[in-house]
């Protein structure tokens, strides 16, 4: 984060700057994957897939799951609840 106002970042920076960089496959290649098992059978899957070619393609992918069943105050209140997300990215190729 860079404070104040900067004229390097054009004229509504007034509250500063934040750079993001995001993964890409040539960062990081390769596949993880992480499984997750707990108490009120609350479960999650996450899994990133990275991976580049010589031609100077590359990608990047990634998402998780998760869902739990809550804690149950009788046999019909429960507070379940679920989710599910994916991002990708493949950048354009670089011309030579």
């Amino acid at each position: 984060m860079m404070p104040g106002s900067n004229p390097l970042f054009g004229l509504n920076t007034l509250g500063g700057a934040l750079a993001i960089q995001t993964k890409d496959g040539l960062s990081h290649p390769g596949t993880a994957v992480e499984a997750i098992y707990g108490s009120h059978a609350r479960r999650a899957l996450e899994f990133e897939h990275g991976g580049s070619r010589a031609s100077g393609l590359n990608w990047y992918l990634a998402g998780n799951l998760f869902a739990e069943h809550g804690c149950a105050r009788t046999r019909r209140q429960t507070s379940g609840n679920s989710s599910a997300r994916s991002a990708g990215k493949a950048p354009r190729l670089a011309s030579a």
